[in-house]
């Protein structure tokens, strides 16, 4: 059973804009923000949270990715708070028989740099 909704990931194509759209229409503010290696005056990913003011939140509950040149905007990837660690291993198996290909494994993953990301 799923209990809520971790977060979503999305891959925008107009970066400022979407920034500008969650943060002026739903609160989000930026919980970690990383740039390229490369040029570090350009963000490409943010991880953002619902400013709840003196109460708790998320680490983040919208991740938004700066997408390559010329793609489209799409979704990266959604989290779920199920009841334990034997449904979350049954999501994994039934997606899997599904045909989807996992990326990052079951459970925590770690964010790592590439040489040459594409951002995806």
């Amino acid at each position: 059973m799923v209990h809520k909704l971790g977060h979503y990931g999305f891959v925008v194509n107009d970066w400022d804009r979407e920034i500008r759209w969650y943060t002026d229409n739903f609160n989000f503010v930026p919980s970690d923000v990383q740039y390229a290696p490369e040029i570090d005056t350009l963000d490409v990913i943010a991880f953002m949270h619902l400013d709840l003011g003196e109460r708790f939140s998320d680490h983040h509950s919208l991740f938004l990715s700066r997408a390559p040149p010329g793609a489209s905007d799409r979704l990266h990837h959604t989290s779920f708070e199920v009841e334990d660690f034997d449904t979350q291993l049954l999501g994994h198996d039934w997606l899997g028989n599904k045909g989807y290909t996992s990326v990052w494994g079951v459970g925590r993953h770690i964010l790592v740099r590439l040489k040459n990301p594409n951002y995806s």
